[in-house]
């Protein structure tokens, strides 16, 4: 019985240093920890006073317009009209340009006489068939030289359009590369126009 109690009494000495052992640990841990948040967060005061605050903050970056268009000519010619200058506002359709008109205008009033003469031909041919005085064949002549003219006025109409440059978007005239007096190819850059809403 002796020998128990000794056993007894050894065991619960070890169990009681172990129990002491880590309540010192802990205790160590805790302090630690306590010091190591009081060092992590200095705290100074300052008196509260208005100020103002300025930061100014510069940055590089690239800008792009809604829109950018490149103005080009239709036809060739030299240019007798350059009314819009560069940095100018302009709406869609404005004329930025004149192309010389002459040659393409003379060539739309011919058009023109060769198509009221086509039609009236066709309308006299047509009464003579309905009254039997020509045949079929004749006045599908007539028809087609009616077609011809109506395609060569429409031909020569939009000729003397594209001498009237426009602005195809309303924007800023940013550069303009030509002035009256230039002569012209189709395709030639004229100008540039950037809408930047």
């Amino acid at each position: 019985m002796r020998k128990k109690l000794i056993v007894s009494l050894v065991v619960m000495l070890v169990f009681g240093a172990i129990v002491a052992m880590l309540m010192n640990n802990k205790a160590k841990s805790a302090a630690k920890i306590r010091e190591e948040i009081v060092m992590a967060y200095p705290v100074t005061v300052a008196q509260v006073v208005e100020t103002d605050i300025s930061q100014n903050v510069s940055l590089v970056g690239t800008t792009a317009p809604v829109r950018d268009v490149v103005v080009m000519s239709e036809v060739s010619g030299r240019i007798t009209a350059a009314p819009v200058p560069q940095g100018a506002s302009v709406s869609a359709g404005a004329t930025l340009f004149k192309v010389d008109d002459e040659v393409r205008s003379t060539n739309l009033a011919t058009a023109q006489a060769n198509y009221e003469k086509a039609k009236k031909d066709l309308e006299r041919f047509e009464a003579l068939l309905k009254d039997g005085a020509t045949t079929a064949m004749t006045v599908d002549g007539y028809r087609l030289a009616f077609k011809n003219a109506e395609s060569q006025l429409s031909v020569a109409r939009r000729q003397v359009e594209d001498t009237r440059v426009t602005a195809p978007i309303g924007g800023i005239v940013t550069s303009r590369m030509l002035d009256a007096g230039a002569l012209v190819n189709p395709g030639t850059p004229m100008a540039n126009i950037v809408d930047i809403s």
